[in-house]
Order: C-alpha cells, then sequence, then structure tokens
C-alpha cells in the first residue's frame, strides 16, 4: 500500500510551511531578504491552497459573511478587504517571482523587488556603550513610505491564522 507523502491540505501548509518561514523570518535579529521573500510567498500562495480547497464554498472573517470563494482573483480581493496588508504582501511575493511587477497586475505601487531592502536603523553617539549595535529590518518601498515586511507578513500571519480558526479549514 503506497502512503502518501507530501501536504495535502491548507491545514498542512500552513503549518508546515507558512508557520515555519513565518518562525524564521521572525526570529529576534533576524533581516535576511530571502526569509522575507519565503514568508510572503507562503503567505501569498496559501490563498491558492484555500481556493482550491473550498472554492464555491463561503466563508467569514470576524463574523462578517464573504463568499462563495468564486475565483482566485475575488477571493484575493476578499482578503485585501479583510487585511489590506494582503495585497502588499502578495506584491512582494510576485515581486520575487518576476522581479518586476505588471502595472496593471498589481495591487500597490511597488515597482518590483529592487524596492526591498534591508534597512539599517539607529545610530551610535559617543554617549552609547560601546556594544550597542544599529538595528536592521527588511522594508518595502512603495511610493514614499518605507513599510516594515516583518510588521505586515506578522498581520498578514494573523489574519490567515483567524480564518483557519473560524471557518475549521
Amino acid at each position: 500500500m503506497l502512503v502518501p507523502i507530501g501536504l495535502q491540505t491548507p491545514r498542512e501548509f500552513l503549518s508546515n510551511v507558512v508557520d515555519e518561514d513565518m518562525k524564521d523570518f521572525t526570529a529576534p535579529g533576524q533581516s535576511e531578504l530571502r526569509l522575507a521573500y519565503h514568508a510572503c510567498t507562503s503567505l501569498f500562495s496559501l490563498r491558492d491552497w484555500v481556493f482550491e480547497t473550498h472554492k464555491s464554498k463561503p466563508w467569514t472573517f470576524r463574523g462578517v459573511p464573504y463568499g462563495p470563494i468564486v475565483s482566485k482573483g475575488k477571493f484575493h480581493d476578499d482578503l485585501c478587504k479583510v487585511e489590506s496588508d494582503f495585497g502588499i504582501i502578495s506584491d512582494l511575493a510576485n515581486a520575487t517571482k518576476h522581479m518586476i511587477l505588471d502595472p496593471d497586475r498589481r495591487n500597490t505601487n511597488l515597482h518590483g523587488v529592487a524596492n526591498v531592502h534591508i534597512q539599517i536603523s539607529g545610530s551610535r553617539s559617543g554617549a552609547e556603550p560601546l556594544s550597542d549595535e544599529p538595528s536592521t529590518s527588511v522594508y518595502v518601498h512603495i511610493d514614499t513610505t518605507h513599510y516594515p515586511v516583518q510588521k505586515l507578513a506578522t498581520k498578514v500571519h494573523k489574519m490567515w491564522t483567524e480564518l483557519f480558526a473560524e471557518n475549521v479549514w
């Protein structure tokens, strides 16, 4: 008898891929672009897993009814209504894949992956102890704003966690 090996359900994808990517990306002192890209890509890809498994089914978020899930595009739009930062996360995921985003297929004014960078914050003054180090974080630059990717990803991860609990996905 053959036993299937691998991920079979959206819940397995959430716990074995998304949660693990988020754990790595949100570890203290972490500021790797690679981990940011992995986290954004898995958070965005979870949409496809849920779509394929739960299409045609209605769903709710915090008691507000949505659905049924009829297309990836409509589901994506609804997820952006639930958590507006999902639009940035999906653009980051697509920028990672395509390098440059097609203006007609993006949610934000993110141009491409070159807008994602490590930013060093804090500086040392003579009054600070020698052991103090500047902190680094991954940011995405859209228009005139720098968004901390870890904060965005954490909000979207929380959204997914709530959706899975509320809808028993």
